[in-house]
């Protein structure tokens, strides 16, 4: 995967059912599902303008319990909108996380 702004990635997560909080040092996003916050499902985001390359992208997908390892894919098509909300939804019940 070729490298990303962070603002789009927050953008698609957002879209995906992330919640932004920018309050503090950097911007946290974490995911609800059912009005619900998931626990774990939780990366940060800096809020400078910058690449993210698949290294951090990898970090991120970590922080959400979403590795490569455990879910081939899964948080790179969600930062990259290759993957949608209800096909999140589909896997994260599969897994039995929401």
């Amino acid at each position: 995967m070729t490298a990303i702004k962070n603002t789009k990635v927050a953008r698609n997560l957002k879209k995906k059912g992330f919640d932004e909080d920018s309050s503090g040092h950097h911007i946290v996003l974490r995911y609800k599902h059912g009005g619900k916050l998931v626990k774990g499902m939780e990366t940060y985001i800096s809020h400078s303008r910058e690449d993210l390359g698949a290294g951090r992208l990898s970090k991120m997908g970590k922080q959400c319990k979403l590795s490569n390892e455990t879910y081939p894919g899964v948080f790179n098509g969600v930062a990259d909108c290759s993957i949608d909300k209800a096909e999140l939804i589909r896997i994260l019940k599969n897994a039995g996380r929401i």
